[in-house]
């Protein structure tokens, strides 16, 4: 029986180019991060302030440990599709695993202009609900790739969930005229 594992025509990865893979998602978060801390650095202080809030809100200097728990579990996330894109038969549910992911940043920054920098709650709440669908299907897409990534991306849905609940209320109690 043939081992695809050791099959001298498939490329594999070596240990420089898994760390800096790991570099690149870890950048790239990191990044997504940073972009999103821009755009909310003046908004937090100043309008989300104003916002009615329900009881539940944690204090402000939660958001950012949370968010990078998130971004740093995503780049963990993402360096583990990356890998796994080069296994036998995992090439094309890897790569549409990390579309997923890139579109998922890409909203990520997104939400933060629309609801920070443009302080549109109703569209940040929209895109939250998109945020959140996209991570539910990447449960059984992410899990067909690596078992262990749905256990990974556990903390984000929880945090997801959260975020979406906690927009949902703030949109209620700030109605738009």
């Amino acid at each position: 029986m043939h081992d695809a594992a050791s099959d001298p025509t498939r490329p594999s990865i070596t240990p420089a180019q898994q760390w800096w893979a790991l570099a690149v998602f870890i950048a790239l978060c990191a990044l997504t991060e940073l972009m999103a801390a821009g755009l909310t650095a003046m908004s937090v202080k100043t309008w989300f302030l104003t916002l009615n809030k329900p009881g539940f809100t944690p204090p402000n200097s939660a958001f950012p440990i949370a968010w990078t728990l998130v971004y740093a579990t995503l780049a963990y996330i993402g360096w583990t599709l990356w890998k796994h894109a080069s296994q036998p038969g995992l090439f094309w549910p890897a790569s549409m695993a990390l579309g997923l992911y890139i579109i998922q940043l890409l909203l990520h920054v997104t939400w933060n202009i629309a609801f920070f920098g443009q302080q549109r709650l109703v569209d940040g709440l929209a895109l939250m609900g998109l945020i959140w669908l996209l991570m539910l299907l990447s449960f059984p897409i992410y899990s067909r790739v690596s078992s262990c990534l749905k256990w990974w991306l556990l903390p984000y849905a929880l945090w997801i969930t959260y975020a979406g609940v906690l927009l949902a209320c703030i949109v209620q109690l700030n109605p738009v005229s």
